[in-house]
């Protein structure tokens, strides 16, 4: 898919953005990074993970349309694994155990 989307022009920009930039329409039109450079586009899409939300307050604060407003949910998972023998995988089955036990 990547292959094919530079074969079709277009371009993956690393920066540290600051803001992004929006135009009359609403629509991002470019971003400015950290050092201060601007880099327009006719699409931008940001991968900031779970910094969109506060990005887009940051970068739009009087225009609500722009803001996450709870249509954004993040979630994380814990994981652990555990090396066990013959005798105790024979013995043993997998165990959840609900964050209303840990303390």
């Amino acid at each position: 898919m990547i292959a094919t989307a530079a074969h079709e022009g277009v371009g993956c920009i690393e920066a540290d953005v600051s803001t992004l930039e929006f135009g009359s329409g609403g629509s991002c039109i470019s971003i400015r990074s950290r050092g201060g450079k601007v880099i327009i586009a006719d699409r931008v899409t940001p991968a900031s993970g779970a910094q969109i939300a506060k990005l887009l307050v940051d970068s739009s604060p009087n225009r609500a349309e722009h803001h996450v407003s709870g249509c954004l949910v993040a979630a994380a998972i814990c994981t652990g694994m555990v090396k066990l023998n013959a005798e105790e995988a024979e013995s043993s089955s997998p165990a959840c155990i609900p964050s209303c036990c840990w303390e």
